[in-house]
């Protein structure tokens, strides 16, 4: 694989033809990359836009570049996924769960609880310091691979709101393994080749209660079933988004993507 440097800049760091990069780029670009006036970089606004900078101002508390070109949805496949996942009891399950969705084009994550949820009383208080390391988690992922739309993360919601986030021509799926399931391939002859957007939920570590799969029938979700095995929900997600992908390349061939960055080995 290449390798690459992207920086992520806030929208409103972008200021007309400037870029003002916030103080973690700013640590990464004067004290690791040791850049210098002159050279230029790529950064994402994580709405879907890139530029390519030169730097002109840097100093240890600010680093300045003027834009000299923009190329928009680099990076992102005209498919939007939305994934609402059951919040698991460790977090760090939860964290590798937002990196790889973020890496596999998800573009809004909804966390949610959910009956199989193992500690419902303690989701609603949640802090702000969990969010934000999603967030912090979902930017380096989306540098690291290349996108240039960063994923909303949403707050925690109850299993109940999560039927009011569907997009209306959204095709829609559940994780669950079971005799009325078709396996990921079979998805092709339910919609898979004309949908432009998914929404896809998957449970927490214990699934979803009679209740809840009652439910889903009654708002036309497809019941997927993902392997032989029982799944953890983060390989679920995995699994998943990674059929989807597959399913949509076959008749969305990559040259019709837009351009990806120019990235080069280094040296």
């Amino acid at each position: 694989m290449p390798h690459w440097e992207c920086h992520y800049v806030p929208p409103e760091r972008i200021l007309g033809n400037e870029i003002h990069f916030p103080p973690e780029e700013v640590h990464h670009l004067v004290r690791v990359l040791r850049k210098k006036k002159g050279d230029k970089v790529w950064a994402v606004d994580g709405r879907g836009m890139a530029y390519e900078v030169a730097l002109f101002s840097i100093s240890p508390k600010e680093v300045v570049g003027k834009i000299l070109q923009k190329k928009a949805s680099v990076g992102e496949a005209p498919l939007r996924i939305v994934l609402a996942v059951g919040l698991l009891k460790e977090a760090q399950r939860f964290d590798w769960l937002v990196e790889k969705a973020t890496e596999l084009g998800v573009h809004c994550i909804v966390p949610f609880v959910s009956q199989g949820s193992q500690f419902r009383k303690k989701a609603e208080a949640l802090t702000s310091a969990r969010m934000e390391r999603w967030q912090r988690i979902a930017i380096s992922a989306m540098k690291q691979c290349g996108r240039s739309m960063l994923p909303i993360i949403q707050p925690v919601c109850h299993f109940a709101d999560l039927f009011q986030m569907i997009p209306s021509n959204a095709l829609r799926m559940v994780a669950h393994p079971g005799e009325s399931s078709v396996s990921i391939t079979q998805l092709l002859s339910n919609g898979m080749r004309s949908s432009q957007e998914v929404f896809l939920a998957v449970g927490p570590e214990a699934g979803f209660s009679l209740e809840e799969l009652e439910r889903f029938r009654n708002e036309n979700f497809i019941f997927v079933s993902l392997a032989h095995t029982r799944l953890r929900t983060e390989t679920a997600v995995v699994v998943l988004l990674s059929g989807i992908w597959q399913l949509f390349y076959q008749s969305h061939p990559l040259t019709h993507f837009p351009s990806q960055f120019p990235w080069t080995p280094p040296g």
